[in-house]
């Protein structure tokens, strides 16, 4: 929900942190207090690993370049989208992986949260209570997910069929 003076909007309500892996969002964390999703990095990484596998890159927001998860994702060997520090520059290869990380998280993830806002209802949540904010939060994300993989399954059913014919 957004509210407050035209050029200074101030939020309330229901904030989330959501994963995106293979086009299928997962919220991470949700609270209706104030905090910074870049130190959520961490978290992030390590859920993936036990939900999935080994995390082998992450395209992220500008504000996520700390050194602290610089750190984190050198270790982990994980590739990612995070503009170099100092004055070198990046070789081809690594400008291209890079560009290719973020335009895929800017079409993508972007794309995924303006649908479920406007397609699921969440731009404006109409909820009387935190607990059904939240409820309507994980319905309108995790519908929005079955939509996907309905439409996943139904062209590789189609593709399937081609090849058949």
């Amino acid at each position: 929900i957004v509210r407050g003076k035209e050029n200074k909007p101030v939020e309330y309500g229901i904030k989330a942190h959501i994963n995106q892996v293979g086009g299928i969002n997962i919220i991470e964390y949700a609270s209706y207090n104030a905090f910074n999703e870049c130190k959520r990095l961490k978290e992030s990484v390590l859920r993936h690993e036990t939900m999935i596998g080994e995390c082998t890159h992450i395209a992220a927001d500008g504000i996520y370049p700390t050194n602290e998860n610089r750190t984190l994702l050198r270790e982990k060997s994980i590739q990612h989208n995070f503009c170099r520090k100092g004055r070198g520059k990046d070789d081809k290869a690594t400008k291209q992986m890079k560009g290719i990380l973020n335009k895929e998280r800017s079409t993508r993830l972007e794309g995924s949260f303006g649908t479920e806002k406007e397609h699921y209802l969440l731009r404006k949540i109409k909820a009387r209570s935190q607990k059904t904010e939240l409820i309507w939060l994980h319905f309108g994300v995790y519908t929005a997910n079955v939509v996907r993989i309905s439409n996943r399954r139904q062209e590789n059913s189609l593709q399937a069929q081609k090849l058949a014919a």
